[in-house]
């Protein structure tokens, strides 16, 4: 742990909100954030400002030491502490209003770590709606997120993005259950593929914002590494035939939308007896249209050039090599009547033993310093893995 403390003590260290900060799955529903702050739930209410307060003190302040002075959380916090200091530890009676509600309503976690290239960090936790187009990241925060991105990056320069859950799963299609099944009152899940709508919503949103090269990102959360690549393009109308679909595709390559490279790193608490891989729930309205399962059966020759893979890939021959595993197809009606396609393939990580995931705990560097392509590498318990992606 000494080694440990010395490193983290001399190196930059960004972080944001997971899912464990509070209690599992916090703000996961209308239901439980309902439940939770409700005014009569003293409890609720302080635990939760409790939580955030000593997220922001210890790593929220750091990231972006401008964020919290509107209002200043410094001194909310440092006002609330005096308070208990006074009452020797007891709740005062302002307590609620002046400490609990300011963090509760606090909505600024989002920022950019200035590193080269720049990194625009998102809060999947606090600004979430529900309802019919359920997201995991609300409209006051992109409106945050556009604003921060505005001055980091410039259109048709790649977007580097830090969101904490995959927007493209390892296993298309399906969703890993590690040996229990959803919680029946969870009316939203805690994954982009859960939120499908939203999940178009939101690729849309990147690409008329930023209209970046490629866009990057990486991720955490779900116990397991892989590396995921897709495009995603509008379309006037609704893909219905397979004709259709085979012209969409194959024109794809040249008038792709967004380019996106998903790069999950879940490090640590990883076993393999803890997986159970064989656990696989189907989402049964995600990818049920007719098009996709005959996308599907099309196949990788067509899929290839959509996800500017090359010749070379298809064959996986050298350990590096990119190669499509399990494609999936979705298509989602946007909230102005347009189509946002989406397509996307797990990758090889090495050509010896055809993994596309990392199951073991690990650590995960990310290299952009050569152009047009992104550099992953996988360190841990097994075998180093890599992948240069082509963007």
């Amino acid at each position: 742990m000494a080694t440990t403390r010395r490193v983290l003590a001399n190196v930059a260290t960004y972080m944001v909100f997971d899912d464990h900060e509070i209690t599992d799955d916090w703000n996961i529903s209308a239901d439980w954030v309902h439940n939770t702050q409700k005014p009569e739930n003293f409890f609720g209410r302080r635990l939760l400002a409790n939580a955030l307060a000593a997220y922001w003190a210890f790593q929220g302040w750091g990231n972006d030491p401008e964020a919290g002075s509107k209002p200043d959380l410094g001194f909310v916090v440092g006002t609330h502490l005096e308070a208990l200091r006074k009452g020797a530890g007891k709740p005062y009676a302002e307590g609620g209003e002046r400490f609990d509600t300011p963090l509760l309503r606090y909505h600024s976690w989002s920022y950019v770590a200035p590193t080269h290239p720049p990194v625009l960090v998102a809060d999947e936790r606090t600004s979430r709606e529900f309802g019919d187009r359920a997201t995991l990241i609300g409209q006051s925060e992109l409106e945050r997120m556009k604003q921060l991105g505005a001055k980091a990056f410039k259109r048709g320069e790649p977007l580097v993005l830090v969101l904490q859950t995959p927007i493209l799963p390892w296993q298309p299609g399906a969703k890993m259950i590690q040996g229990k099944p959803m919680k029946p009152e969870y009316d939203r899940g805690d994954f982009w593929f859960d939120v499908p709508d939203g999940r178009a919503d939101f690729l849309a949103w990147v690409q008329r914002t930023f209209a970046p090269s490629y866009c990057a990102i990486m991720s955490g959360d779900v116990h397991h590494g892989f590396v995921v690549k897709g495009a995603s393009w509008v379309t006037e109308k609704k893909i219905t035939t397979t004709s259709d679909l085979i012209l969409a595709v194959s024109s794809a390559a040249s008038e792709v939308q967004l380019k996106i490279v998903q790069i999950t790193s879940s490090p640590i608490k990883n076993e393999k007896d803890e997986l159970n891989w064989s656990v696989l729930r189907v989402i049964k309205d995600q990818f049920d249209s007719k098009w996709a399962k005959k996308g599907i059966e099309i196949g990788i020759d067509l899929l290839s050039p959509a996800l500017s893979l090359g010749s070379d890939s298809i064959s996986g021959a050298e350990a590096g090599n990119i190669i499509l595993s399990t494609s999936a197809m979705d298509q989602r009606k946007l909230a102005g009547g347009k189509f946002l396609n989406l397509i996307y393939s797990a990758l090889l990580l090495d050509g010896a033993s055809a993994r596309t995931v990392v199951e073991k705990n690990h650590f995960s560097v990310v290299d952009f310093r050569t152009p047009n392509e992104v550099g992953i590498e996988y360190y841990g318990q097994e075998a180093n893995a890599q992948v240069k992606v082509p963007v």
